[in-house]
């Protein structure tokens, strides 16, 4: 009686051993991580798949706890979702695990209660979705980048409308047969102009943050083309620093710099007289930018108002920074300078 008493415990020890190594082999060979803590953060097991992919050994691990492994903005969330937990039986949520060497992961976790070598504690499942949140993150980009190109379309079209509108009407007002070829140039090369920048804009790899440095120096290049101007007598200083402008500021801002441009080429100038320019925009020190743009060539007519002033390209600039919701002043001061605020 007692051989077989014997028996049987060694036979039921031998499958205890049997599952026990099942067990652990599943556990080690999991693709997800696993991690098994109690309801204050304190660990008891994990497995390798989970060290290794924070780059941790496992002796680290243990002598950590969860609040230590999970990034900042979700450790404070770790006991709302215990009391989730514990009043659902389960719980599956996204977070973000810190690795050692400081990066953050994210993670889908999938926890609920099980009996742990007599002890009720919580296995929560890791599963990593880097990828899988960077695929998200791309389709709303390009999502948000659509909208904002069909709202920019939208919008363009309605003030390429009214800028073709205003150079019919100057043109009507301005019937002169010795200004007529003149106004006539200026409108062919205003409508160029403004095709040239729409273009290389939204050719930019992100429509929500288009630095705009480039668009820029290759808009003085094709306006001193336009206007048939060398830079051998006007040199032009670009001063452009951390201009990432959304697309709508970004067209705005270059429109506003192409009709300054074209006003200091056309008048700025006479006669070849040598000079400078000079386009500056940066960040504003309480938020938004600061546009500078300044030439030192005869300056702006002290009788002018130029909020007021019947040129089509002034009233243009004052629309634009109308849309920025900006400001705009001019300081005249060694020649022209006009500054906007947006």
């Amino acid at each position: 009686m007692k051989d077989k008493t014997k028996e049987r415990l060694i036979e039921e020890l031998k499958i205890l051993l049997e599952s026990e190594e099942t067990y652990r082999m599943i556990f080690e060979s999991a693709n997800d991580g696993i991690i098994i803590h109690d309801t204050e953060g304190n660990i008891f097991e994990v497995n390798q798949t989970m060290y290794n992919r924070l780059g941790y050994s496992k002796q680290e691990i243990m002598k950590s706890s969860l609040k230590g492994l999970v990034a900042p903005e979700y450790a404070v969330k770790i006991q709302e979702r215990m009391s989730l937990l514990k009043k659902d039986g389960v719980a599956i949520f996204e977070s973000a695990d810190r690795r050692k060497e400081g990066t953050v992961m994210s993670v889908e976790v999938s926890a609920r209660y099980i009996n742990y070598k007599g002890q009720k504690l919580i296995l929560s499942l890791v599963r990593d979705i880097n990828e899988r949140k960077i695929a998200e993150d791309l389709i709303m980009s390009t999502y948000r980048e659509n909208e904002t190109l069909i709202d920019e379309i939208k919008r363009q079209a309605r003030f390429y409308h009214d800028v073709f509108s205003r150079i019919l009407e100057f043109l009507h007002k301005n019937p002169e047969r010795e200004t007529i070829k003149t106004n006539i140039e200026d409108a062919q090369n205003r409508i160029k102009a403004i095709d040239f920048i729409k273009k290389r804009l939204y050719r930019s790899p992100s429509l929500l943050r288009i630095d705009i440095s480039g668009p820029i120096e290759k808009l003085v290049s094709y306006s001193f083309s336009l206007y048939r101007v060398g830079l051998k007598n006007i040199q032009v200083k670009r001063e452009i620093h951390d201009a990432r402008l959304d697309l709508k500021k970004a067209i705005s801002c270059a429109l506003i710099i192409n009709e300054l441009l074209s006003n200091s080429l056309k008048h700025a100038f006479p006669d070849d007289r040598k000079g400078e320019i000079v386009i500056n925009l940066r960040k504003a020190p309480c938020g938004g930018h600061i546009l500078r743009f300044h030439d030192n060539g005869t300056g702006f007519p002290d009788k002018i108002d130029f909020r007021k002033t019947s040129t089509l390209g002034m009233q243009l600039v004052m629309d634009l920074v109308d849309q920025l919701d900006g400001e705009i002043e001019l300081q005249r001061n060694q020649g022209t300078e006009f500054i906007v605020q947006f």
